[in-house]
């Protein structure tokens, strides 16, 4: 399995969720189906309540056509974020997995569609710099602090 409920709250995975948004205020509406990070943010809080890890049709009914800005170093903390949370579940990889429908909202948001992935992070990573985007290197760079702090963290236990 990608991941697990402990290890998402562990991660601040809602916490940094919001940190993406700017707020209400800013582009008038926070639909869940018009806005990604409240699908994300809706999609996480039912998996957490109801303890599975799966959205039904997750990825199916992510609302595509948000165009909002968000914030960038936000969306590039999340996805780093995510992909700590998750396990490099390679063969047991699954798209409505609650981890996958929130790096896809984040995907859509920073890069404008869901980016490739294969349930590598490796390979994820990899792409993402081989096909020219411009955050690939803020991403790696994050994903290694988070990665090092939570390795640092569970040695200490």
């Amino acid at each position: 399995m990608a991941a697990d409920l402990k290890e998402l709250q562990a991660l601040h995975v809602i916490d940094s969720l919001s940190e993406v948004c700017l707020g209400k205020d800013y582009c008038g509406s926070c639909e869940p189906g018009t806005c990604l990070i409240r699908y994300a943010q809706d999609g996480l809080r039912k998996c957490l309540k109801e303890k599975i890890l799966y959205v039904s049709d997750g990825t199916k009914n992510i609302p595509h056509g948000d165009s909002k800005l968000y914030r960038e170093e936000a969306l590039i903390n999340g996805i780093a974020n995510i992909l700590v949370s998750c396990r490099s579940c390679q063969y047991e990889h699954f798209e409505d997995c609650i981890v996958s429908v929130i790096r896809n909202c984040y995907e859509i948001a920073l890069f404008g569609d869901v980016r490739p992935y294969d349930g590598s992070n490796f390979h994820y990573l990899t792409k993402l710099a081989s096909d020219g985007m411009p955050q690939a290197d803020e991403i790696l760079a994050r994903f290694q602090q988070i990665k090092k702090a939570r390795d640092e963290e569970l040695a200490k236990k």
